[in-house]
């Protein structure tokens, strides 16, 4: 593993955090002054009106606007307020991820990747439900980062909190789920986890996630 001394600035965690904090600035400056899309003004509407659900999409883009609008009251910076601070999290847990899995020196790129890309850092202001839902499948898989190095069973519990609430963001947060039983069905050494309670104990809590927003979608269709 590389160590911190080792690696050029701009790739150590200070410099790191230095890069990442300037780019936020930005995209805060960015988010406070662009007007909504045609989306966002439709999913402002959502914030104003908690739900556990609504017609066409889960909840949690409905209630991070909420949380922004709480905050910064009925403006375009609360739409957006939590989708740009989010992106600090998914930095650290992709940091954290590739730190433990790799190295310092590729965790730095990868954050650095993420950060400049068009993807992140135009898409990175808008508040869609494909906002929350790449910061929880980034979560959930920094989970199972965790549970592969330390082999402790307890980050299921974990992992299964994560891809509920990414089941609360998108719905295509299934495909993660079904790539995570690929991966305990294909590699021998994951087979393990079948016989630990913490697997199946992390279950509920995401199917618990998604019926409950499942639930609410069904009711308001009928």
């Amino acid at each position: 593993m590389a160590k911190t001394e080792d690696l050029p600035y701009f790739l150590r965690p200070s410099g790191l955090v230095l890069i990442v904090g300037l780019l936020t600035a930005l995209k805060i400056f960015a988010a406070a002054n662009a007007h909504l899309v045609e989306d966002e003004a439709y999913y402002r509407i959502w914030g104003l009106f908690p739900a556990l659900s609504y017609y066409d999409h889960p909840p949690m883009i409905g209630w991070w606007i909420s949380a922004g609008q709480a905050v910064f009251g009925d403006t375009v910076l609360a739409v957006r307020a939590v989708v740009v601070f989010s992106g600090l999290i998914g930095s650290l847990a992709l940091w954290r991820s590739a730190t433990i899995l790799f190295d310092r020196r590729t965790a730095g790129w990868a954050v650095l990747f993420l950060n400049t890309s068009l993807l992140i850092g135009i898409g990175g202001i808008l508040a869609t439900p494909d906002a929350p839902s790449v910061v929880f499948w980034g979560l959930t898989f920094w989970t199972l980062a965790e549970l592969s190095v330390s082999r402790n069973p307890n980050w299921w519990l974990l992992v299964g909190l994560m891809a509920g609430f990414g089941l609360l963001s998108k719905y295509s947060l299934l495909f993660l789920g079904a790539g995570i039983v690929l991966w305990l069905i294909w590699v021998p050494e994951a087979r393990r986890w079948w016989s630990t309670w913490q697997l199946w104990a992390g279950e509920p809590l995401r199917f618990f996630a998604f019926r409950r927003c499942s639930t609410g979608t069904t009711s308001m269709s009928g």
